[in-house]
């Protein structure tokens, strides 16, 4: 196993400031959705800590922990609120299906937290942003490079992460 002194995305922000390479994460995290979805398998707790950075500023997917494998159920997920699909039932969590489309709406959350330095809603109780994503109101992303992407992430109109890539290419 390989170790990132850089940490994840979050850790690495205070270090390397302002040479943040936005776009090129955005990419390789979507590269990465791509090869483990075709490989059958769902992250389930994609979030910033989840992502490291190497040496080179490249981004790699991690903690498999929670993943699920063509399409098992997994019963030890629990993603924070502002990464989950506002269809997640925080009650029946156990009995959750995952599919590629949390792993999609979680990757715009994702990139929100990359590009502001805070979680989607921070400010909200989770109360608030579950009331807020099931009626299909997301923070602003105007005027990003990819603010388009992250929205339509958030907003299920991608069917796969083979889209997302396309888009951010």
């Amino acid at each position: 196993m390989e170790y990132y002194q850089l940490g994840c995305i979050d850790q690495a922000r205070h270090i390397i400031e302002s040479k943040i390479p936005h776009l090129k994460w955005a990419k390789q995290i979507a590269e990465g959705l791509v090869f483990i979805h075709s490989k059958g398998v769902i992250h389930c707790n994609l979030r910033s800590p989840n992502i490291l950075v190497t040496d080179t500023l490249d981004v790699v997917l991690a903690d498999f922990a929670s993943s699920s494998m063509d399409g098992a159920r997994v019963s030890n997920v629990y993603n924070k609120t502002r990464y989950r699909l506002p269809s997640f039932d925080e009650y029946k969590y156990e009995s959750y299906q995952y599919t590629i489309q949390d792993d999609i709406f979680a990757f715009g959350s994702v990139i929100y937290s990359l590009v502001t330095a805070e979680d989607p809603y921070q400010e909200r109780t989770d109360e608030e942003v579950i009331k807020l994503y099931t009626a299909g109101t997301f923070p602003d992303t105007s005027g990003w490079p990819i603010g388009a992407v992250t929205t339509k992430r958030w907003r299920d109109e991608y069917s796969d992460a083979a889209e997302v890539l396309e888009d951010i290419r």
